[in-house]
């Protein structure tokens, strides 16, 4: 009975640490989870690298330690070869050898496969060896990471078809801008960022995103994509909200911006559709607070007000003759005739 309790018992123990494992392996999320910093701080600053005592270098000096770890890697034994560049780092942090052996690692990273790992080995450079390296190079491994983790599909609760997460990559991708908001690659991954957040139906974000486009690359071709797409997302926010007027104008004047910045634009039809759908929308709005005064309200003087209006806004509209002759009636019981007449 003694033994039978026991094994209960250590049962009971196992149990919650199996299905935490299994939890685990199945809710897999990257490292760039770490990234997740508030957004006007941009990513969070790292520590810096200091001797521990779990981290013995293999040789008495930094050249003698990164050619240790050069061997390794060259015979093949990539994991000793990473934990041998990183430790030279936190041993010999201030030496020539210490920026050759950040790179490696986190070139080791990458070719294994640990991206998010690699992109904060990375980042790791740009904070504490600015000016050591080549800049190119370290932003190109950030940005095909970025990539990657953007059309990356995640297993999630044991189901391994996943899902995807590309608002995973969004952290990545203003590390980069941050690391070089002048880099000829830089409008390309504003634009990205703006279209995850369009695509996540997070519009409003996505129109702010858009917007830093526009202004910080008004030359490039991306800003045109931007200025088409910022309309975009404020005509789906109007359609959302037919009753909004604010969102409608907002919508309108910015299709009208597009089209008059780039005449020549291959979204210049759909462009000018969704405008005159916005227009329709618009007159109807005001066509009818114009009628509800006259025929609900009974409140002549705030219908001519709002006749006036329609016709100042929609000069060309179809009802233009019909609310003319109501504007005629209502003046000749108010008293104001020839009021607000041009």
């Amino acid at each position: 009975m003694t033994k039978r309790i026991r094994k209960a018992f250590v049962f009971a123990l196992l149990l919650p640490l199996a299905a935490g494992y299994t939890f685990g392996q199945g809710s897999y999320r990257p490292e760039s989870d770490d990234f997740a910093a508030s957004e006007s701080d941009g990513m969070r600053q790292m520590d810096k690298k200091t001797p521990r005592f779990w981290r013995r270098a293999a040789q008495s000096t930094p050249s003698e330690q990164l050619a240790y770890a050069q061997a390794q890697e060259a015979a093949g034994r990539l994991k000793s070869a990473e934990r041998h560049y990183n430790v030279l780092v936190h041993r010999w942090h201030q030496s020539d050898e210490a920026p050759v052996a950040q790179f490696a690692y986190a070139r080791l990273l990458y070719k294994r496969g640990r991206y998010d790992r690699a992109f904060r080995e990375f980042q790791y450079m740009v904070q504490y060896f600015p000016g050591l390296f080549d800049y190119n190079e370290v932003l190109d491994y950030q940005l095909r990471i970025a990539n990657h983790i953007l059309g990356k599909r995640w297993a999630t609760f044991g189901v391994f078809r996943g899902f995807e997460s590309p608002e995973r990559a969004l952290p990545l991708f203003e590390a980069i801008i941050e690391n070089a908001p002048n880099w000829e690659r830089t409008p390309a991954i504003r634009l990205t960022i703006a279209m995850v957040y369009e695509n996540a139906g997070e519009h409003d974000a996505a129109i702010k995103a858009y917007e830093a486009v526009i202004q910080a690359h008004p030359d490039r071709p991306e800003a045109q994509t931007a200025a088409y797409r910022q309309a975009v997302c404020l005509a789906d926010l109007s359609d959302k909200s037919p009753r909004d007027e604010r969102r409608s104008r907002d919508a309108l004047s910015a299709l009208a911006s597009f089209l008059a910045a780039y005449p020549q634009s291959e979204q210049r039809e759909d462009a000018r559709q969704r405008l005159d759908s916005l227009k329709a929308r618009l007159e109807e709005m005001y066509f009818q607070r114009a009628r509800y005064y006259d025929v609900i309200e009974k409140r002549p003087t705030a219908a001519l007000v709002s006749y006036r209006d329609f016709l100042k806004r929609f000069p060309g509209s179809d009802r233009a003759p019909a609310v003319l002759e109501r504007i005629a009636v209502l003046e000749s019981l108010t008293g104001e005739a020839g009021a607000g007449r041009e």
